[in-house]
């Protein structure tokens, strides 16, 4: 015979789920929900293009830090497919390639292992959406009239080891507007006291 103390525990079993389970078993539910959406629907982000501007300071922090990290001169210049390069001076050897567009990388890396993909892409690089120059940036010298620097485009911008680079400006050409982005020739920071926008 069950006394009266347990016959009220196992009843009290029978009546329903506390507070605490049921807010436990909509979050298992709400997180298995989120993982599987995940797979299912891609990142909006992952499939599109990257800013310009942002790959652009990547690309610069990036060359600086080769060219520590090597001890020799490496060189930054856009290709017109749409990447940027960054190769030693000397030997011209590429070290790195950033994408605009992650498209284009993926495809990349496909074709260099040889995949499906690259077949699929048409193997042909496409232009990209925007145009990137590079232009020399004269240094601010005072009571100095004998030196003089090149003006205008230049191909590639130069790093050395101790982090001092080619003096220049970036202009971002897009279809409606460009925008011109100035970098600081010591800090590698941009420099946003020269910074401005055409036609924004």
């Amino acid at each position: 015979m069950l006394s009266a103390g347990c016959h009220s525990a196992i009843r009290g079993v029978s009546r329903a789920f506390t507070l605490a389970e049921i807010i436990l078993a909509i979050a298992i539910v709400a997180a298995v929900s989120a993982l599987t959406a995940s797979m299912w629907l891609p990142d909006a982000a992952a499939v599109g293009d990257r800013p310009p501007e942002s790959v652009l300071k990547t690309a610069v922090i990036r060359a600086r830090a080769e060219s520590a990290r090597l001890g020799e001169q490496t060189v930054l210049h856009f290709d017109p497919r749409g990447f940027f390069l960054i190769s030693d001076f000397k030997t011209r050897r590429e070290i790195a390639r950033l994408y605009l567009r992650k498209a284009d990388e993926r495809a990349a890396k496909a074709a260099e292992s040889g995949s499906e993909e690259s077949a699929e892409s048409g193997g042909e690089p496409r232009e990209s959406f925007v145009k990137i120059s590079f232009f020399a940036r004269d240094p601010e010298i005072v009571e100095n009239p004998g030196v003089e620097f090149p003006d205008g485009e230049i191909r590639e911008v130069r790093f050395s080891p101790d982090s001092a680079m080619t003096p220049f400006y970036a202009v971002l050409s897009f279809s409606d507007f460009a925008r011109t982005v100035f970098f600081d020739p010591f800090s590698g920071d941009e420099d946003d006291s020269l910074a401005k926008g055409d036609g924004e």
